[in-house]
This record gives C-alpha cells, sequence and structure tokens, in this order.
C-alpha cells in the first residue's frame, strides 16, 4: 500500500489558520506581565515542545513536554510559563534568567527545524525513539523546488544520506517517480499541506520554520514517517555562500530526524535545532547519535561471512592488491597455469572477477608466485614477477591502453635470481620505479627506472648493494619521501637488518655493511615495514614464538629495537607468519594475521593509545583459510580498509571496514 500523501506544494502561501498566530515576543517579558507578548511566548514554547501540546503527543509518542502542566491564562506570565522560558534558555546554553530577555528572542528569531525539542532529554545527540527495523531505506522525491533545477536537490538530498550512510551502516537508495511507497518522501510544499503542520512562510513572526521531518513510523503513525517537507516559501540555494537558505545544511538535519535522531544542544552539530549557515558535514556528536542507533561500522567478514571474489588459484596464493585512486581496487595473482590473473573494483559496481570471471592478462611463471604490483599514478600500474628463469618479468599498464603483457608478451628486465623470489616494488615518484630482490648469493640486488630512460638491470645488469641473508629472503622496501629508500631484511642469524639510500648519497648497506637492528626472529622472516610520515618508521615481524614484535624509529632517534629490544605486542600465531600493515593515517595503524585456526586476527594502534592486541588480545574479524595465510591490506581512505586473502579452495576472499 502507497504511503498517505500530503498536498503538494505550489510555491504560494496555503491555509492561514496556523501562520495567523504569532509567534515572536517583541520586547522584554517577565514574571507578572500580560498581554500579546506573553501569549506569544506561550504559542513559541507550546509550539516547540516546552508546555503541554496535544497535537505533539499525537504525532511524537516519545515526546514530553518540558513543563507537566499548561498555564491556565496563556496570556500571563505565571510561575509554569516562567519554568518554560528557563528549561528553553538552558537547552540552548543561555542565562536562565527566566525572562524572555534579548538574547532570549534574539535566539527565538532565528530560522530554525518545525521538529519540536524533546526537552527531557535534550543533550548531546539525541534519539527520537524510532528507527527503521532494517539497515536498508528507500527514499523517494514526491516533487522539486522551483528555485533550484531538480538535478540539483536530487544531488543534494543523496549528498545528506551518503553522509549519514558513511557514518551509520545504512544502505539508502532513491526509488524513482516520486515512488509512494518509499519509506523517506522528501518535497517542498508551503503554508497548510496536509500534514497538519503548516509552514509559516518566509521570515515571518510564526516561528520562522524552515523544514521538518517526521521520525520513522511508530505507534499511532498515519503513514508520514520518516517524510521531510521543506518550506516552498523559503529561497533555497546550493551555492557558498548561499543566495538564500542552504539547502544542504536543512537536509543534512532534516534527514536525521527522518533516521530517527532528534535536536542535539550541541552548537555546531548538525542535529542543533537551530539554522546559523551552512554546515555540511556531520560532527563527532552527530556520528555518535546516527550509530546509537543502528551501531558503527564492523568489518564485514566477522562470523566467517568473507565474501568470495572467485578464482582458481593455488591455494593460499599471495594476492596483490593497489588502490590507485580511493574509489577503485585492482587484485594481482598467478594461477595454476603460471598465469597472471586480475580482477577490478569501482566504486558502485560489484567486483569484474565474481563467478571465477578473472581476467588472465598472460604470464608463464611458477604457480602462486607473488606478484609486485604498484600504482605511481592514478592511471598507471606496473607489475612484477620473478619466472622460472630467475629473470625478472614486467606488464604495465595506463588508462586508455591494455596491459602490455597480454598473449604472454611480459617483457624480461634481466637478472638471476631464485625461481618465484619475492620482488619489492616502490615508486618514490610518478616518474621513478626501484626493485629489490634477495639473489641465489644471499645479496640484495636493485634495478631502478625512471622516466625517459630503461630499465637499469637490463642485460643482467642489476646491481648488487650487499648483504648476506638466507637465498631469495624478502626485501621490505618503503619509500619515506620522494628522496629516500629504506630496506628490511631478516637474516641467518634472525636480526633484522637494514640498508637506506637518500639522494646524493649511495647506499649504506655496500660492500655488506648492512646495519642490524636487532631481533630474534625465524631465519628470512618476512618483515612489514611502513612509512606512517616522512619521519616515522615502523616494522613488525612474528616471531618464533607465534607473537608479533615491532621496532619503530623516528628523525632524531634511533630504532627502538636495537639490542634485541624489539616489542612484544602479543598474537598466538604460526612462526614467521606474515603480518599485513597498513597505515590508513599518519596517526592510525593496522595489523592483520592469519592464524592457527585459519581465522584473520587484527590489532590496531592510534596515537596516545596503545595497541589493541597487547596480552595477547588480537581481535578474530572470521575467515576459514590455510594457517598463516599471506593477505593483503589496503586503506584506500582514510576511513576505508580492505583485506585479502586466497582461500583453501583456491578462491580469493575479502572483507572490509568503513570508519
Amino acid at each position: 500500500m502507497p504511503k498517505n500523501t500530503v498536498q503538494q506544494g505550489t510555491g504560494q502561501q496555503g491555509t492561514e489558520s496556523e501562520p495567523s498566530r504569532s509567534y515572536l515576543p517583541v520586547g522584554l517579558v517577565q514574571a507578572g506581565d500580560a498581554g500579546a507578548d506573553v501569549q506569544r511566548t506561550y504559542n513559541y514554547l507550546e509550539k516547540f515542545g516546552y508546555l503541554p501540546n496535544a497535537q505533539l503527543a499525537q504525532r511524537y509518542p516519545s515526546w514530553r513536554p518540558g513543563v507537566a502542566q499548561a498555564p491556565p491564562d496563556p496570556t500571563r506570565f505565571d510561575s509554569r510559563l516562567e519554568e518554560a522560558v528557563r528549561l528553553f534558555q538552558r537547552s540552548y546554553g543561555l542565562a536562565e534568567t527566566g525572562q524572555v530577555d534579548q538574547p532570549t528572542r534574539e535566539l527565538m528569531r532565528q530560522p530554525r527545524c518545525g521538529v519540536p525539542d524533546n526537552v527531557s532529554v535534550l543533550g548531546q545527540f539525541v534519539v527520537g525513539g524510532t528507527r527503521w527495523p532494517g539497515l536498508n531505506v528507500t527514499y523517494s522525491h514526491t516533487n522539486f523546488s522551483p528555485d533550484l533545477p531538480g538535478a540539483d536537490v536530487r544531488s543534494t538530498i543523496r549528498g545528506a544520506f551518503d553522509r549519514w550512510s558513511a557514518a551509520a551502516p545504512l544502505h539508502i537508495t532513491e526509488k524513482a517517480g516520486g515512488s509512494g511507497d518509499a519509506d523517506i518522501r522528501v518535497g517542498f510544499y508551503a503554508g497548510d499541506h496536509g500534514d497538519g503542520y503548516p509552514f509559516d512562510g518566509a521570515g515571518t513572526a510564526a516561528g520562522n520554520v524552515l523544514a521538518h521531518c517526521f521520525y520513522p513510523p511508530g505507534p499511532g503513525d498515519n503513514g508520514i514517517g520518516g517524510d521531510c517537507h521543506f518550506d516552498e516559501a523559503e529561497t533555497w540555494s546550493t551555492n557558498l555562500p548561499p543566495a538564500g537558505t542552504d539547502l544542504p545544511t536543512v537536509a543534512l538535519h532534516e534527514l536525521g530526524h527522518g533516521l530517527g535522531l532528534n535536536h542535539s544542544d550541541v552548537k555546531d552539530s548538525v542535529m542543533y535545532a537551530y539554522y546559523g549557515g551552512a554546515r555540511r558535514e556531520l560532527t563527532a556528536d552527530d556520528i555518535a547519535g546516527i550509530r546509537s542507533i543502528y551501531g558503527g561500522y564492523d568489518w564485514s567478514g566477522i562470523n566467517d561471512n568473507w565474501a568470495s571474489l572467485g578464482g582458481f588459484f593455488p591455494v593460499g596464493a599471495p594476492i596483490s592488491a593497489v588502490s590507485r585512486f580511493p574509489g577503485q581496487l585492482d587484485l594481482f595473482v598467478v594461477g595454476n597455469d603460471g598465469r597472471v590473473y586480475t580482477s577490478w573494483w569501482t566504486s558502485g559496481q560489484n567486483w569484474s572477477g565474481v563467478q571465477d570471471n578473472w581476467r588472465s592478462i598472460g604470464g608463464f611463471f611458477p604457480p602462486g608466485a607473488p606478484v609486485a604490483a604498484v600504482s605511481r599514478t592514478a592511471n598507471n600500474l606496473d607489475l612484477f614477477v620473478c619466472g622460472n628463469d630467475g629473470r625478472v618479468y614486467t606488464s604495465w599498464w595506463y588508462a586508455g591502453a591494455d596491459w602490455s603483457g597480454v598473449n604472454d608478451n611480459w617483457r624480461s628486465i634481466g637478472g638471476f635470481f631464485p625461481n618465484g623470489a619475492q620482488l619489492s616494488a616502490v615508486a618514490r615518484t610518478a616518474n621513478n620505479l626501484d626493485l629489490f630482490v634477495c639473489g641465489n648469493d644471499g645479496r640484495v640486488y636493485t634495478s631502478w627506472w625512471y622516466a625517459g630512460a630503461d630499465w637499469s638491470g637490463v642485460n643482467d645488469n642489476w646491481r648488487s648493494i650487499g648483504g648476506f641473508f638466507p637465498n631469495g629472503a624478502p626485501v621490505a622496501a618503503v619509500a619515506r619521501t620522494a628522496n629516500n629508500l629504506d630496506l628490511f631484511v631478516c637474516g641467518n642469524d634472525g636480526r633484522v637488518y637494514t640498508s637506506w639510500w637518500y639522494a646524493g648519497a649511495d647506499w649504506s648497506g655496500v660492500n655488506d655493511n648492512w646495519r642490524s637492528i636487532g631481533g630474534f626472529f625465524p631465519n628470512g622472516a618476512q618483515l612489514s615495514a611502513v612509512a606512517r610520515t616522512a619521519n616515522n618508521l615502523d616494522l613488525f615481524v612474528c616471531g618464533n614464538d607465534g607473537r608479533v614484535y615491532t621496532s619503530w624509529w623516528y628523525a632524531g632517534v634511533d630504532w627502538s629495537g636495537v639490542n634485541d629490544n624489539w616489542r612484544s605486542i602479543g598474537g598466538f600465531f604460526p612462526n614467521g607468519a606474515p603480518v599485513a600493515a597498513v597505515a590508513r593515517t599518519a596517526n592510525n595503524l593496522d595489523l592483520f594475521v592469519c592464524g592457527n585456526d585459519g581465522r584473520v586476527y587484527t590489532s590496531w594502534w592510534y596515537a596516545g593509545a596503545d595497541w589493541s592486541g597487547v596480552n595477547d588480545n588480537w581481535r578474530s574479524i572470521g575467515g576459514f583459510f590455510p594457517n598463516g595465510a599471506p593477505l593483503s591490506a589496503v586503506a584506500r581512505t582514510a576511513n576505508n580498509l580492505d583485506v585479502f586473502v586466497c582461500g583453501n579452495d583456491g578462491r580469493v576472499y575479502t572483507s572490509w571496514w568503513s570508519g
């Protein structure tokens, strides 16, 4: 059944029964006064929830008046009206004089939302008492304002919903064509428009209401629960600064009501009742409010609910994941046939590789060999794999062209390394690429490229930069600035070694002069290195006891882990299991490891707090994967994390989180 409808606005004032009342006192009103200004004060406080109001009680079941009994004579300023004035002043941080003084009158004159204040609970975020039963909510446009193109109104409402759904796990979709059975119907109306709450016109003495939105349906709902109405008598604008009333600000506020939020007394919050100009982003108070109703975002894969992205690969094969811009993810894996396969995701679309539809982009490599993938710009991808002949091969892509390596046309850029050895690739600028690999002799080799030149290592001319490590040991490489590179390898003695380079100098580790920075780990264990700022480096490794250890450096101070002083941050994992580490901001680090039970575990850190996983308190986020399987983790924005793993069935699985 379609929901009840209200009269569509025409841009003209409707029935004048409500607007004919006056709500804004002109002068000082205080105890003992009588007359028109007292009546106006009474009208205002009754309308917005501070005095008994039968209509509000019927429409908003959770609402309670601030003062339980109304004054017997609304034209006389008695103790009950004084109490209501004090409650109003208290609610909005005014001096509690009990008089309708100048600051109180100034606030009353400000444009505001027509939804009443729930004075009994007003404070930092307040919920309205009802909510949508699930997380899927629909909306439609009943009409549009003649002040703006319809497309502008539609994008404004969509943007407001997007902000709320970014803060809580709501899936909000538009039903086209003004569908009458949408949960929330958005429209523009003037005067008496059939919902029992007539608008008052632009800037009149009747309360200066801009819009109102009803809470989600509850007891006694008459078919308009969730609907949002905007006063067509106002002049609506989407420009900055607004040429009238800012529609994005008012829409964001009203739709908060439509999702179940009441007013907040936090003046800077979106859910503050009074309009004071453009306020287009949610505050911490607003976010806490919506999450108190619908919960926050958790990992999608908890309860072993990881999503399959398809594929047919070696069990536990390493996945390379790249985010070349916030709305794009690209995955790469070497299949059982030695070819490289890719699947990609673009915001608003599903993964291209679902239903085992991964695309082959050629190659002839050891099955499951690790692929080093790097995005040096939003429109460039470069891949590297060590082949069956020990040479390094590359394929590249740029926007508007296909992969260079299709039809098994990958290019050899030389080398003489262990078959399928793990490579590290770094893009320190948009025009510089550096590769690193540990050779058959335990030394680290490098080849580099810059725009306008070929790879330095062609013709097997890779340069040795020293070392004495297990053959093919993984090298962790990081560029903390465009002119700094840092390398890390776990040696034959279980200690971590480093070599560094900066523009104008050679590698510090040449002539086997790599520096030990301590540790006591499995020989050749895989390290994760993260540069969360230009002056901070963090290392992670899983030790012989299954615990994760860390050492950190910042400019001007030595590594914290020297003298075998690496810090344990807990865990209970396979010895030497790879740790996926990501810095989503300069003050946030997130770690992921696949445990002995095949589940993925995480620990996180933020500035000012300790690691969440200390005392073996790592959190399981589900899964059913090979013990210690390599994970790939990507932070495509400061509030988005995506994790990928190849399962026991050879399919790729993912779990994601949004802050």
